[in-house]
């Protein structure tokens, strides 16, 4: 298990767990773009609906944790891979992973991937709710 900075142009911040790999690279003004596979290697597919600009992100590595930063935000990824994003002028968290979402020991990683037939996974992703957020629009009246 561990975080290493892929060489390619020094753009991508990748972590790899056994099977599990994320990349986080810059996409445009102020965002990233993530990707995770449960696959070893991570296919470049244009499945994006935009070409991303040559842009050259921040990258810091250290042993509790690596960052990310692209204008104004910042993603961090921890050893375990649990990933979190910040606005970089207020350092307010935008998004965070929590530490464990599956609190019955079946904790088996910040993203759960099952397979859905040949190389193709479903992912599920849980992220942290702030004190006082609320969430709309959430499909269940459909």
């Amino acid at each position: 298990m561990g975080l290493e900075l892929l060489t390619t142009n020094e753009r991508r911040l990748f972590w790899r767990n056994g099977p599990e790999s994320l990349m986080i690279e810059p996409w445009g003004k102020d965002s990233l773009r993530v990707r995770a596979t449960h696959q070893r290697e991570i296919l470049e597919l244009p499945w994006a609906l935009l070409q991303p600009e040559p842009l050259k992100p921040r990258i810091e590595i250290s042993e509790t944790h690596s960052t990310i930063q692209n204008g104004k935000i910042q993603a961090e990824i921890s050893p375990e891979g649990i990933l979190s994003f910040r606005k970089t002028d207020s350092d307010t968290v935008l998004l965070a992973e929590p530490p464990h979402p599956f609190p019955d020991n079946f904790h088996l990683g910040p993203r759960q991937f099952r397979t859905v037939g040949g190389d193709l996974f479903h992912i599920q992703s849980s992220f942290q709710a702030s004190i006082g957020e609320r969430f709309y629009g959430l499909g269940q009246h459909q």
